[in-house]
């Protein structure tokens, strides 16, 4: 790296509290003993020396996701809070009750922040692979339901309809 080494690059990011949950695997030429050591003071979870096998490479990341702590089912926006696993959603930690649909539509949007959908793109959301048939309407609806249930999350004590 030209302007700044691994080590100090590692310390950094560990230091950093936006950043401190990133697992470094350092690869490098350096394979002193000093230099391993050195990595894992700075915060490397692994430290791997050149040449290297990319299949020892692969298998030391697929070791380091498997034993970490990352829930990768748990998607959040702001104060959304989605687990896939459990199909659960809160908003500011309070449950909200969603239907199988609006389910899959708000984990879509979610996990794809900034893109637009067109209608038949949420349609083969719902549908999947069963195909069986919803109305474009159908959509409509869901989406409808969906900004209701997190109005009432949000503003409890509100009412929608006069």
């Amino acid at each position: 790296m030209p302007k700044i080494d691994g080590f100090t690059l590692c310390k950094m990011v560990m230091q950093d509290e936006k950043l401190n949950s990133v697992r470094i695997i350092m690869l490098t030429a350096k394979k002193m003993e000093e230099d391993i050591l050195k990595g894992f003071e700075n915060g490397a979870v692994d430290y791997i020396s050149k040449p290297f096998s990319n299949k020892i490479l692969l298998a030391r990341i697929k070791a380091r996701l498997t034993n970490s702590n990352i829930n990768f089912d748990i998607k959040k926006y702001c104060e959304i809070e989605l687990d896939s696993k459990k199909k659960i959603v809160t908003v500011s930690g309070k449950k909200v009750d969603l239907t199988k649909f609006e389910f899959i539509l708000l984990e879509n949007f979610i996990t794809s922040v900034g893109t637009v959908f067109s209608r038949s793109q949420l349609l083969y959301f719902l549908r999947g692979d069963d195909g069986f048939e919803i109305s474009e309407r159908a959509v409509d609806v869901q989406i409808v339901n969906l900004k209701v249930e997190f109005f009432i999350s949000v503003h409890p004590s509100r009412t929608i309809f006069n």
